[in-house]
């Protein structure tokens, strides 16, 4: 038999998966679901989720989801600084997910993490310096574009350095964060496909619950040395 808690964990998935099928079939069916509307419900389900579900909450997690919901609601605006002004919000809760990478981070030769982090941003500017010159306009979208492979490179080397559920839930979120943006960079500079936009926006859906998973895991296993609530 299913324990009570087992059981709100179980009706508390199948609501998420209904909401990012929701999110999903608007990008098939745009004249029967508004995407202008569902697009703003998986991060708050996941806020109130985590809120409900949890004894202690994780203040750095709790601030992240709310700078990410914010970056989404600035980014839909019509207005280049309102959209500006979102992607400096959603970078900034990138930056914090990779803060909450810090209890398995700490495990590693930090000369050696940082080493990797600064190789890392050498290769991504030297690499994205013709396209920017091109787009100097585009300032805000390289800034998080880094932070993402930050934060996917830091993931890795902490998922090889110790294999466990925690770990591998961090390399998800990178890896389902990473892929995500980049199939929202080929939509910006090559066009739109349905394709694309289905397996975008379920990767960013889906990367938002594997970084609530990698922080509760973080808490059950006691190694959650955050600020809490």
């Amino acid at each position: 038999m299913f324990s009570p808690r087992s059981m709100n964990r179980v009706v508390w998935i199948l609501l998420f998966v209904l909401i990012v099928c929701l999110d999903t079939f608007g990008v098939w069916f745009p004249d029967w679901i508004d995407r202008k509307i569902t697009t703003y419900f998986p991060v708050p389900f996941l806020i109130v989720w985590y809120v409900f579900s949890q004894r202690k909450w994780n203040l750095i997690y709790l601030i992240s989801s709310v700078l990410t919901f914010m970056g989404v609601c600035l980014f839909n605006m019509h207005y280049v600084e309102e959209q500006n002004l979102g992607m400096v919000c959603y970078s900034g809760g990138v930056l914090l997910y990779i803060v909450l990478l810090w209890p398995l981070v700490t495990k590693l030769r930090l000369q050696y993490y940082l080493i990797l982090l600064i190789v890392t941003t050498l290769l991504f500017w030297l690499s994205v310096t013709g396209l920017f010159r091109l787009t100097p306009d585009l300032f805000y979208v390289f800034v998080y574009g880094w932070l993402v492979v930050l934060f996917f490179v830091s993931t890795l080397i902490v998922y090889f350095h110790q294999r466990n559920k925690i770990s591998a839930s961090a390399l998800l979120a990178g890896t389902l964060l990473l892929g995500g943006t980049i199939n929202t960079a080929l939509s910006m500079f090559f066009g739109v496909s349905l394709l694309l936009q289905i397996i975008t926006v379920f990767s960013f859906s889906c990367m938002h619950y594997a970084v609530q998973h990698y922080v509760i895991l973080l808490r059950i296993e006691k190694k959650d040395s955050f600020v809490e609530l």
